[in-house]
């Protein structure tokens, strides 16, 4: 927070037993700091525009999503990031191995074979270390940012939208903006204010994991590789080395199958699915779980709108789909890129452009989210698993899919047919199984 502002502030709280009626005026006031917000901020900053992060927690703070995908770089490369990121420990990381329960079956994605992907190498990241960048950097970059600040109501009614924040002292005020644009993840701040969240009734699941450490990585190119072993359920799990070690360990359940228990708590429930893992038997004795274990139910819905006149809806705060193919982040991202290019288009001009801009970005999160949901969908279907662990029987396939992975949402017209050609054999498939069934 600025001295000035603070001054006010603290002034204002010692007349008026906290509850300060300050106005703040900012281009673009978003709320949270996580990597839709703080790319958004910072892309907005380097404009030379003004705005205001409002984030709950101090970071660094513990976030799940460690592993991001190869068209994250030139993303946050528009943050002005790209020269810094080699201060953060990072785990490089070329592609992806899938896995069968026991491990007898094996499948591996390289990036470096993809269609449309100039720049193979992506990363995993300790969140807490990676996120805390992100933020500085918004902040660097000329963004103001409050931390440990709650926001109290977001009243978007008036032609300037403003919201209510209490700030780490206790004290309490209104700020006002051009536009309101929630990034608060899955809390979404705004998205259920409005009664926007729609839940995703075919992808019903729940998520349970911790960090270990006494897990090897895998050696070589493949040695940060993120390891996705398919459960015979139908669910499944993953394995993330992480740069300081340990290792992102988790299962993802069907809700019929595993729900949030009452009863037993996340270490208990995560330790026992672990003890049937076969993967790790050869580690069994130096495994170790290092902090508490989480759990998530009921991760992926979607919205009824992304955007009204004055507000917008970043990332996890919008929507949110099952993590199989790390598209958190990526999403969260692109999505604040959009949103800023979206306000650099509006913000100075006349009704007309502005709502042009705001719907062209409603469209581009729509598409997004339909892209990645087609993708997940296919991955719970037996008959894609089937064809996902053969890849040599269709080289060029691999390659597309292995674009599609690498967070190429818009894929050139080689890699677009040859995925469509994948869902049309996963159809037949699935057809000649029922016939012979």
């Amino acid at each position: 927070m600025d001295s000035a502002l603070t001054k006010t502030v603290s002034c204002e709280a010692e007349t008026s037993s906290g509850h300060v009626q300050a106005e703040a005026h900012f281009e673009a006031i978003i709320l949270g700091g996580g990597p839709a917000g703080a790319s958004c901020a910072a892309i907005l900053a380097r404009a030379g525009r003004r705005v205001l992060v409002i984030e709950r927690d101090r970071f660094p703070r513990f976030h799940v999503g460690e592993s991001l995908l190869p068209l994250a770089n030139p993303l946050l490369r528009r943050t002005g990031l790209d020269a810094r990121m080699g201060g953060l420990g990072v785990v490089e990381k070329f592609g992806a191995t899938f896995l069968s329960e026991c491990g007898r079956d094996s499948a591996r994605i390289d990036f470096a074979e993809a269609f449309d992907v100039s720049d193979p190498r992506a990363m995993h990241v300790l969140r807490e270390d990676f996120d805390t960048l992100l933020l500085d950097n918004a902040q660097e970059q000329g963004a103001e940012v409050w931390q440990e600040a709650s926001v109290l109501t977001v009243d978007c009614e008036a032609f300037l939208p403003r919201v209510r924040v209490r700030l780490e002292t206790g004290a309490e005020l209104w700020v006002e903006g051009d536009f309101v644009l929630d990034a608060s993840g899955r809390s979404g701040i705004l998205a259920r204010q409005k009664n926007l969240r729609v839940a995703d009734p075919e992808l019903r699941k729940t998520a349970l994991f911790a960090h270990f450490r006494g897990v090897p990585h895998l050696r070589g190119r493949n040695r940060g590789d993120i390891q996705v072993f398919c459960r015979e359920s139908g669910g499944w799990g993953w394995l993330i080395p992480l740069p300081d070690g340990r290792m992102s360990i988790g299962f993802v359940f069907d809700n019929k199958e595993q729900s949030k228990s009452k009863t037993e708590s996340a270490e208990v429930c995560l330790d026992r699915w672990i003890a049937g893992l076969a993967l790790l038997d050869d580690c069994r004795s130096s495994l170790r779980r290092e902090g508490r274990a989480y759990w998530e139910a009921d991760f992926s819905y979607s919205t009824r709108a992304y955007t009204g006149s004055n507000w917008l809806l970043l990332g996890d705060a919008a929507s949110f789909l099952d993590p199989v193919f790390s598209s958190g982040v990526q999403i969260a991202l692109a999505a604040g890129a959009d949103a800023a290019d979206a306000l650099l288009a509006g913000l100075d001009a006349g009704a007309s452009r502005r709502r042009r801009a705001l719907k062209r970005f409603e469209r581009l999160q729509r598409r997004r989210y339909r892209f990645y949901r087609h993708l997940v969908l296919g991955f719970y279907r037996p008959a894609f698993r089937k064809l996902m662990f053969q890849p040599e029987a269709w080289p060029a396939g691999a390659r597309s899919l292995a674009s599609l992975l690498a967070g190429q949402e818009r894929p050139g017209w080689r890699a677009r047919w040859r995925v469509a050609m994948i869902f049309l054999t996963v159809f037949c498939m699935e057809r000649r199984g029922t016939r012979s069934a």
